[in-house]
């Protein structure tokens, strides 16, 4: 008996590849490891903040004025440096200053001068057959 009124073998109708032709090759999408992508943000990072130093400059500051108003500029694009840079026009030469102010002022190290010397280890067995001499010596072990 047979299951289905009108049967039919689909292995007929489904296409087949002609032998002739190749396929396309398919293209796998660009993987990128963290050491690229550190380097891409690092590149940013230093486009960025040139255009900050260059806009600051434009503004009026001028050299270590600037290192120290760079923290306070926020933005990626020239319009969004330009935005904040207006918006502390009159902040930023006081903001650099307090921040130069509040930088540590430590000197350099001396370049020739040795490490500091460290005492040398005190043997303790030693130490202990010292000290009990000393204070057999001194009458003041008691004998029980």
């Amino acid at each position: 008996m047979q299951r289905f009124k009108l049967p039919l073998n689909l292995q007929l109708f489904a296409e087949e590849d002609p032998e002739g032709e190749e396929q396309p090759p398919v293209e796998t999408p660009k993987t990128y490891t963290q050491a690229d992508i550190d380097a891409l943000t690092s590149k940013i990072d230093a486009l960025t903040n040139d255009m900050k130093r260059k806009a600051l400059e434009k503004a009026g500051l001028a050299g270590a004025d600037i290192d120290h108003a760079l923290g306070y500029i926020t933005g990626t694009s020239s319009e969004e440096i330009a935005a904040s840079i207006d918006s502390m026009r009159d902040q930023l030469p006081v903001l650099a200053r307090v921040a130069a102010l509040t930088k540590p002022n430590l000197p350099d190290p001396p370049i020739r001068n040795p490490r500091r010397m460290e005492p040398k280890r005190a043997d303790l067995g030693k130490l202990g057959e010292d000290t009990y001499q000393r204070l057999k010596q001194g009458g003041k072990l008691r004998r029980y």
